[in-house]
């Protein structure tokens, strides 16, 4: 399989369905079966964050997914850190204040904010076998498209 992002090099990278840095934070590098994936006919403890049940299978390269989408997992690292230190206030107002979030450079980082869910969402679209489209979504990520924010 063809990376699906820029659609040349080989799909080699198992992109996490949760970012792993977010799940070393709150489990540690192992979970000791505090974590359980539930499906319908099973469940199973998942051992860590490097546990093949909470990633997509390889439908990225690992160039898109090391170093193309980086700035990309750290903005959205980011606002997770954010809301979970602001819960209070996200409960009482009600929104999120991206320049709060990331500061000065807000308007670039919400963008590289909303190409990380992109990412999320073409790694799902292509997993589903599902006829939709991802060309834009991939060009958005890859090519660097700027985006309506």
């Amino acid at each position: 399989m063809i990376c699906w992002i820029c659609n040349k090099n080989e799909a080699n990278s198992g992109e996490h369905k949760f970012k792993s840095s977010l799940l070393k934070d709150m489990y540690g590098q192992r979970f000791t079966d505090q974590i359980v994936f539930k499906s319908e006919s099973n469940e199973r403890p998942i051992q860590g964050p490097n546990s093949y049940i909470i990633k997509f299978p390889k439908v990225i390269c690992e160039h898109c997914n090391n170093n193309n989408t980086s700035k990309h997992d750290k903005a959205f690292h980011r606002l997770i850190t954010w809301s979970t230190s602001n819960f209070s206030k996200l409960r009482e107002n009600l929104y999120i204040d991206f320049e709060e979030v990331f500061s000065d450079n807000w308007i670039q980082e919400k963008k590289h904010l909303l190409k990380y869910l992109a990412k999320h969402a073409g790694c799902k679209i292509v997993t589903g076998q599902h006829n939709y489209d991802i060309e834009n979504l991939a060009k958005l990520i890859y090519n660097d498209i700027e985006t309506n924010t």
